[in-house]
């Protein structure tokens, strides 16, 4: 497994940044790995909820859905992507936590390879901690801006 974390404090209120967050249909404005973020349902998102996603990733186009396993409100997503490329799966963690006047936004994630990519354990932190941040500074610029 390669266990990555990071995290930004935005200059928003919770509820804003969790309510933007979790429509995961924002996300190709923030990630530049999601092309595309499609509902599946008219739910509103929650545990359960299924999106179809178009990601590049290391030059390869993929198409995957993408679940929401833990909702908790202004506070935590969690969302689980199954076997993709040379992916075994892949989990993503997002909290949220007030302070003073901004939040904080953390990510935790996680995933593992098929054994063929194994090797690629080693540097998957560092690599994924760069791309996570980059995503988060992304977040922070377009929550920032929309005051």
């Amino acid at each position: 497994m390669a266990l990555v974390e990071c995290s930004i404090l935005i200059d928003r209120q919770v509820q804003d940044i969790f309510e933007y967050v979790a429509s995961f249909e924002n996300y190709p404005k923030w990630n530049h790995s999601m092309l595309e973020c499609i509902r599946t349902s008219d739910s509103p998102t929650n545990i359960g909820t299924v999106f179809n996603t178009k990601m590049v990733y290391m030059g390869q186009k993929y198409s995957i859905p993408l679940e929401i396993t833990e909702f908790e409100q202004d506070r935590k997503i969690t969302f689980h992507v199954p076997k993709f490329g040379f992916f075994k799966w892949f989990e993503g963690i997002f909290g949220f936590e007030k302070v003073n006047n901004s939040t904080r936004v953390s990510v935790s994630a996680d995933t593992d390879f098929t054994l063929l990519f194994k090797p690629m354990l080693l540097i998957m932190p560092i690599l994924g901690k760069r791309t996570w941040a980059t995503h988060l500074k992304e977040l922070k610029k377009v929550m920032e801006s929309t005051k």
